[in-house]
């Protein structure tokens, strides 16, 4: 269902048999404090975290009984509280949660199995969960902004993207072409993140080509979009590109360092993205960290690179960066966060 999780998996059960750390390349000098905390470090695997606001979600494995994936559940955490609260618990497996407001999102296989994945959503201000689409086929890698969850969707036999009005309960195709979609990504009006990198504004019903270098993990935060793509210095590194809507311009994030770079996210002028060091090497000999990248002032910089295992999946909300921990080997990943703040 997610190729992400056998990646990470590899990449935990190869640096876990690492005996010696070893030093990340350092990061130039930045006007950021980066004040961590832990979010939830139960039994098992807590993995692909989002965060709107204050509030956290992600997929959680505490619960699982026979395969990881077979009983995996939706959990929440309120920064401001320090409360956590279970959000969906079905006896069934729910996966990759996204957060908009007090809309969380994720998809569901309690009505078909692994063959028929659907896309649930639960309202934390009323605390009804509902079904988003129950269609033949499976949708699954759901994103939400305010009222409108979009996903992608097999109901036809290839990999289309579909959207849902909350506020008039009302479906809707966003892209039907035979191409491959992928999945993709909403920020108020614009969806953007299927065929080569293509945009749709939902307010004046047109599609728009951003760039043609697809490498995936597609996101967008008010009008600018970014993704991961082949570097040009080689076909195992990736960058982080990205495009501003209005400016119409272009840029790469993260462009002076040679690292794998993966898992991008942005929330206003800054992307972060887990970052692979020695990228070249074998997976027993890499370093994964999560990095911060300012589009106004080009600065890179470094939120957590705690060696003694890997950080990975990073998602952002204003000045807050969540994502998933392997530091504590000995029960699988956790989630953690950090605030950002101006020295």
């Amino acid at each position: 269902m997610n190729k992400r999780i056998g990646t990470v998996f590899a990449i935990l059960l190869t640096v876990t048999l690492l005996t010696t750390v070893r030093c990340a390349q350092p990061m130039p000098t930045t006007p950021y404090v980066v004040e961590e905390f832990p979010i939830c470090t139960s039994l098992y695997n807590q993995m692909w975290p989002d965060v709107s606001g204050n509030i956290v979600v992600w997929e959680d494995w505490r619960n699982a009984t026979h395969t990881p994936f077979d009983n995996a559940d939706i959990y929440g955490y309120n920064i401001l509280t320090g409360a956590e609260f279970p959000i969906c618990n079905n006896s069934a497996a729910q996966r990759d949660p996204r957060i908009s407001g007090d809309i969380v999102v994720w998809t569901d296989n309690r009505n078909g199995g692994w063959s028929n994945w659907d896309i649930y959503g639960y309202n934390l201000t009323s605390g009804i969960e509902f079904a988003i689409c129950t269609a033949e086929g499976n949708q699954a890698s759901p994103a939400v902004s305010g009222d409108i969850v979009v996903w992608r969707d097999e109901r036809n036999g290839n990999r289309d993207i579909y959207g849902y009005d909350l506020s008039t309960s009302t479906e809707f195709p966003v892209c039907t072409s035979p191409d491959y979609q992928s999945p993709p990504d909403i920020s108020g009006d614009i969806v953007v993140g299927y065929d080569s990198i293509y945009g749709y504004n939902l307010s004046t019903h047109t599609e728009f080509l951003i760039g043609s270098n697809l490498g995936g993990d597609v996101r967008v935060s008010g009008d600018t979009v970014i993704w991961r793509e082949l570097h040009s210095s080689s076909s195992r590194l990736y960058s982080i590109a990205g495009y501003q809507i209005s400016a119409g311009r272009d840029f790469v994030a993260f462009e002076g360092r040679a690292l794998y770079y993966d898992e991008p996210d942005v929330s206003g002028n800054i992307v972060v993205s887990a970052g692979y060091e020695n990228p070249e090497a074998n997976l027993s000999e890499r370093e994964i960290g999560i990095y911060g990248y300012n589009i106004n002032t080009q600065e890179e910089f470094a939120i957590c690179t705690n060696q003694t295992n890997a950080q990975a999946a990073p998602a952002i909300s204003g000045n807050i960066v969540v994502w998933a921990d392997g530091r504590d080997r000995y029960h699988g990943w956790d989630i953690y966060g950090a605030r950002l703040s101006l020295e």
